[in-house]
């Protein structure tokens, strides 16, 4: 989001609410960006800071958080706890909490989630781990307090990343296959018989529309995290559960008529990723896309047909999303596109507001 067009939407409110060395940071910005992050004393928030990593506000966390996600209308935001935890945070660009989110009993959130079209509704990937089954949480954001109203099923074994698709109004959904109780912490339950799949509902009637599992070559290929291209596209982003040999892919694009296309890569830049892909993003044209490795310190910018633009090579690089004309990369060591920052650790994801 470009400094003018933010102001637009905030209002006068937002830039008066701001401390005044925030609002002078905010008249030298060019574009804003959020992410979770982790503070030298420890504590946990979210941030929102400029292209130059100045901070612009800031929101505290009970606990780590994951991913943001942003509103249709760009005026909210919503923060999750890391996998496996039990709260979300709704707030403003200005840092003001407006509601907070539980998850029920016998759930737990899996760090993702999005807005309806209207903003007015809320999609939660979650686990009902008592029955090994994924969820998809419906939350009204309108109510006060914010009022869980329903729920549908999720198509698959632990659903990750979860998106809207702007053009049909349906939900995409990164069911990563792998089984997980709270009583086992973040242990893996089920890496024998895990299948990933790839699913679209409607999120009107929760009926799923189509449904593409990952192949018998990838069956521990656990699908993640996804980044919507400007065009259309999907792409999915996977980690593999076998440490002792290579897979064939970790990047595939998708569509509910097409299925999963993996891209091959040349095996020397596959094996420097480590069998993990930590967070991918697309061009807003959709001819590029971005993953990053914070296990590899590896991050690559390839075209739509997976041909390599860009090496990068950087310790515990993962967040990354595309800005006003390039895309921006963070680090868990506190590395903010071509600076470090001293006073902030930056989470799995960077989201270009």
């Amino acid at each position: 989001m470009l400094r003018r067009d933010f102001l637009k939407i905030s209002g006068a409110s937002f830039l008066t609410s701001l401390a005044m060395p925030a609002q002078e940071v905010l008249a030298q910005s060019e574009q804003i960006f959020a992410s979770c992050v982790a503070f030298p004393n420890g504590q946990f928030g979210a941030v929102l800071l400029n292209e130059q990593g100045k901070l612009i506000s800031k929101i505290d966390l009970p606990a780590r958080g994951h991913d943001i996600a942003l509103s249709t209308q760009k005026d909210k935001l919503i923060v999750f706890a890391r996998r496996p935890g039990t709260f979300a945070i709704l707030f403003g660009k200005n840092g003001k909490v407006l509601g907070e989110i539980s998850s029920i009993e016998g759930r737990h959130f899996y760090g993702h989630g999005t807005f309806s079209a209207d903003g007015r509704l809320f999609y939660a990937t979650e686990n009902d781990f008592e029955n090994a089954r994924g969820v998809i949480g419906i939350y009204d954001l309108t109510a006060q307090p914010i009022k869980r109203v329903g729920e549908f099923d999720a198509g698959g074994v632990g659903p990750h990343d979860l998106r809207l698709d702007p053009h049909s109004g349906h939900l995409i959904i990164a069911n990563g296959g792998i089984e997980t109780h709270p009583d086992f912490a973040r242990a893996k339950l089920n890496l024998a018989s895990m299948r990933a799949n790839i699913a679209w509902i409607n999120p009107s009637t929760g009926d799923l529309l189509a449904r593409y599992d990952a192949p018998d070559q990838l069956q521990k290929l656990s699908l993640r995290h996804m980044a919507l291209g400007g065009n259309g596209e999907v792409w999915i982003a996977g980690q593999y559960q076998n440490k002792s040999e290579l897979p064939e892919s970790l990047l595939a694009n998708a569509s509910p008529d097409n299925g999963l296309e993996f891209i091959l890569m040349p095996e020397d830049d596959l094996a420097a990723l480590h069998n993990y892909i930590g967070s991918v993003a697309a061009s807003g044209d959709g001819e590029q896309v971005a993953i990053t490795s914070p296990k590899g310190g590896s991050a690559y910018i390839l075209d739509r047909h997976g041909n390599i633009i860009d090496r990068r090579k950087q310790d515990d690089i993962c967040g990354v999303d595309y800005g006003r004309d390039r895309f921006q990369f963070s680090s868990g060591l506190g590395a903010f596109g071509d600076q470090t920052l001293d006073d902030l650790r930056f989470d799995n994801h960077l989201i270009a507001l």
